[in-house]
């Protein structure tokens, strides 16, 4: 199922624009955390929110970790993917369900937001001394 990324930009740049924080690594774990409490109660297997999901917290967690958090990032986010695809293909995905939702299918699209928001969050780490507590931008190209 392909995603749609006019959709996936809106939730984002909704969780942004709703987030707060002292500054923008608090603004972007706020969105982390509105995107995740809604897709847990009301967008459960959503394929769009879960690729939003993926995006915010890669965004999150290389905005306070750099580089480290970006290798880390994405080893982990291409075995997670493998093992994803593994468990679709013998049926029991539902094996890494936690929370109330089920797992969504293996997307290509996961990894690819996945790795723009850990990007956009190296982004976010150069303004923590020029400008603190701005507003996060938008991801790259979903203005």
């Amino acid at each position: 199922m392909a995603i749609n990324k006019q959709k996936v930009c809106q939730i984002i740049n909704e969780k942004i624009d709703k987030s707060s924080g002292a500054s923008r690594r608090e603004r972007i774990g706020y969105a982390f955390d509105m995107i995740s409490v809604d897709r847990e109660n009301w967008y459960k297997g959503d394929q769009d929110y879960a690729v939003a999901e993926h995006y915010l917290f890669a965004r999150w967690l290389t905005a306070w970790t750099g580089t480290p958090g970006l290798i880390l990032l994405t080893a982990t986010n291409f075995l997670y993917s493998s093992l994803k695809a593994t468990l679709q293909t013998l049926g029991v995905e539902q094996l890494l369900r936690f929370g109330k939702g089920p797992v969504t299918p293996v997307s290509i699209d996961e990894f690819i937001w996945a790795e723009r928001g850990a990007n956009d969050g190296l982004g976010d780490r150069q303004y923590l001394v020029s400008s603190p507590s701005g507003k996060p931008n938008y991801p790259s190209g979903c203005q």
